[in-house]
């Protein structure tokens, strides 16, 4: 019942082409006009592709669709990032980046930085097209659903995972997203288990990402941060000034749920799962 009703409320492409189509210089100047006018003097935190379920109170919640998702700011994430540079705390984009054009996301990742204040993360998910090509390998069909095309062969559903009836325009894995990040100027990069580790996010937002297996992902989670003191090369590339305490700028990673092993917060040695504090929390010092 389930999978009948997403098959349901897939949009056929040819009427989102001619929707972007129509729409793409109205969106691009309600952007303008928002980043000019309407923008906030504080930091936000910037949610991408809410949909009709995925509305975070608090955030700044942006997505094309004005029709039937939750929205705040009507933009296309292929125009410039609609924010000012260094007016951003945290981004968090889960299974949205895959439905952008592949030749696209090194600029969004630049775009993502120069919007971001020194200090700020982004938290990027998406299918993991690694894990995808270990289970179709080991002849897992299970972990496989048959959406959005029914598919009773493992072929036919990797294909389904991979391609989503050609609305996904990429693929994610870890050394994929990690270049991306790079190559856009992003440290402290790492990779998390969905709906279970953050450093940049609290178990309320983590709640939204649906994961059946936690061994083995059906979403690749990447979270990095715009560094605190970047300095420019005659070359105007990105160098970062190697920070001599434990963990780097941030200090040692205390907010991981589940990861075993890793350190803890004074005090807590032994404590169960503790909710994660937000990325405007201080940090500790090493």
């Amino acid at each position: 019942m389930l999978q009948r009703l997403k098959r349901a409320e897939m949009t056929p492409r040819r009427v989102k082409a001619l929707y972007y189509l129509v729409m793409r210089i109205p969106m691009r100047i309600n952007g303008m006009i928002y980043r000019a006018f309407r923008h906030p003097t504080a930091p936000v935190r910037v949610h991408f592709g809410p949909g009709k379920k995925r509305y975070l109170e608090g955030w700044i919640n942006l997505d094309a669709n004005f029709i039937t998702a939750k929205i705040d700011l009507w933009a296309n994430l292929l125009d410039p990032l609609p924010f000012r540079d260094s007016s951003v705390e945290l981004f968090y984009s889960f299974h949205v980046i895959e439905h952008l054009p592949d030749a696209y996301l090194p600029q969004h990742f630049k775009d993502m930085y120069r919007c971001l204040k020194p200090g700020g993360g982004v938290r990027v998910g998406g299918p993991d097209v690694g894990n995808a090509c270990r289970k179709y390998l080991e002849g897992d069909l299970d972990w496989f659903s048959d959406f959005p095309d029914r598919r009773e062969s493992i072929g036919g559903r990797f294909t389904n995972f991979v391609f989503c009836q050609g609305e996904h325009l990429t693929a994610l894995s870890h050394s994929y997203l990690r270049e991306l990040a790079q190559e856009a100027g992003f440290t402290d990069i790492r990779f998390c288990i969905p709906s279970r580790e953050s450093d940049l996010i609290g178990p309320e937002v983590m709640a939204m990402e649906e994961e059946s297996d936690l061994s083995c992902p059906h979403s690749i989670v990447m979270e990095a941060r715009k560094p605190l003191h970047p300095t420019r090369t005659p070359s105007g590339s990105d160098e970062r000034r190697p920070d001599p305490r434990p963990g780097g700028a941030h200090g040692p990673n205390p907010h991981t749920l589940s990861r075993p092993g890793a350190p803890r917060l004074a005090g807590t040695q032994g404590a169960g799962p503790r909710r994660v504090p937000y990325l405007g929390a201080p940090w500790p010092e090493a």
